[in-house]
């Protein structure tokens, strides 16, 4: 049902690797996707792929201000109580993120002209060498969804990044497995949902789909049979479906809620609008 458009799709859905390093050491990579929207190198994915350079930027002031009384103490040779006076305030955070960086399918390729907006919606634009897909998407028109439409999700799920970093070079490293494959995964439209931002208290609309959307999916499209795109997987929504069920588990009894796991995707005229209001050439059908 979904061989062609998962052809078309897979033109102009791109790899988001993000790897961070935490300020106790930690270092993590996540990956994602993005979709190239045209030849210009405007791309749309998930804006909570950038939650790490957000968070990022706000570390980095408090890890300043840190050192900055470290460095107070140190010249005016403060020990013991006058110590720790100055310093009562200061306590490093050790998820504070202390470096961190975006892979975007090719080394030596990076995002500019980064927009966030509202209803998890990002859009940026490629820097650098990057490879121009064969054929670019086609957004649907938000005027005409029609629940029990099938569609298909496509990214990077299921696949592990090991990610290191090298203190020397003050670089992260990655390491791929051989094939950095797709994996679609089918279902349907369900309906439109709306949603209070937990941040602005905004009523944001997202389309929801009868399969939860996995990780490594974020940021990628929503297509019909067409290759048309309808959205963007952004979250998996857990529906508590009333009943619980037991399990048996080294002789003990084990309850577990049940729930229906539902995914949700910015919503088409989130993307149009969004698109249209930054300049940026579209197809919309």
């Amino acid at each position: 049902m979904f061989s062609t458009a998962c052809q078309l799709a897979s033109q102009f859905t791109r790899p988001l690797v993000v790897s961070t390093r935490s300020y106790n050491g930690r270092v993590d990579a996540a990956i994602g996707a993005y979709i190239v929207v045209n030849s210009d190198g405007w791309v749309v994915t998930a804006a909570h792929a950038f939650g790490a350079l957000v968070k990022y930027n706000e570390d980095f002031k408090s890890i300043q201000a840190y050192n900055a009384l470290i460095e107070e103490a140190d010249a005016k040779q403060l020990t013991g109580k006058d110590r720790r006076k100055l310093l009562v305030t200061a306590k490093p955070d050790p998820d504070w993120i202390t470096h961190q960086s975006y892979w975007v399918g090719k080394d030596g390729l990076t995002f500019t002209d980064i927009t966030l907006l509202a209803g998890d919606f990002a859009i940026a634009r490629l820097v650098g060498d990057w490879d121009r897909p064969s054929c670019y998407p086609t957004f649907k028109s938000p005027e005409s969804l029609l629940p029990g439409t099938s569609l298909c999700k496509l990214g990077f799920p299921l696949i592990d990044v090991p990610c290191g970093f090298d203190e020397t070079a003050n670089s992260f490293s990655l390491s791929f497995p051989q094939n950095l494959a797709f994996f679609p995964l089918e279902g349907i439209f369900s309906r439109d949902v709306l949603s209070n931002d937990p941040v602005t208290g905004n009523v944001e609309r997202y389309i929801e789909t009868s399969s939860p959307g996995l990780k490594g999916q974020s940021g990628g499209p929503i297509y019909d049979r067409n290759g048309v795109v309808w959205g963007i997987q952004v979250r998996t929504q857990h529906y508590p479906l009333g009943f619980d069920t037991s399990l048996a588990v080294d002789a003990k009894t084990k309850v577990g809620a049940q729930f229906l796991n539902v995914g949700w995707g910015v919503h088409p005229h989130t993307i149009v609008e969004g698109l249209r209001t930054r300049g940026v050439a579209f197809e919309v059908g």
